[in-house]
């Protein structure tokens, strides 16, 4: 596990420098949220957290004195709009890594047809699914959020 951690530590590192290389003004950064459809009150406001963070992080000085630029592509809580928005994101915006989305069934396609096909890394704040774990993904999946197979455990010692 640590060493899956390192090695994508320096693939997601190594994606950024060559994102600033090819602009050495700017790293794009995508946010694939559901911003219509069943989750849109959740994707808003995830996208309004993703933005003050781009803002924060830009203020003190930007990532390695590059300013971030967000780019955003709307899921509408699917699986297929949220492919075609993150196949957008990466190959017409060029974003070196994607926050979202926010459940498991976009988060699952996306990271197996998109983020594994062209090597960007994409980071899952609220996709549980316990098969996340195990995917097929070559390592550019990550998740911020306990899978749902540890948190029914929890939940268990607490009641």
């Amino acid at each position: 596990m640590l060493l899956k951690k390192s090695t994508t530590l320096a693939v997601v590192s190594g994606l950024l420098l060559a994102s600033m290389a090819a602009s050495a003004e700017t790293v794009k950064i995508g946010a694939l949220m559901p911003l219509t459809g069943g989750l849109q009150s959740y994707g808003e406001a995830c996208l309004n957290g993703v933005k003050m963070a781009v803002e924060e992080i830009n203020a003190g000085g930007g990532l390695l004195g590059e300013a971030v630029v967000l780019q955003v592509g709307d899921t509408q809580t699917k699986a297929q709009p949220a492919l075609d928005a993150a196949k957008k994101l990466v190959s017409i915006e060029g974003v070196a890594g994607i926050v979202g989305a926010l459940s498991s069934g976009n988060t699952i396609p996306v990271a197996q047809t998109i983020a594994a096909a062209y090597g960007v890394p994409l980071v899952s704040p609220a996709s549980t699914a316990p098969t996340i774990t195990d995917l097929a993904d070559k390592d550019f999946l990550f998740r911020t959020v306990p899978s749902d197979a540890f948190q029914g455990v929890a939940l268990a010692k607490v009641v």
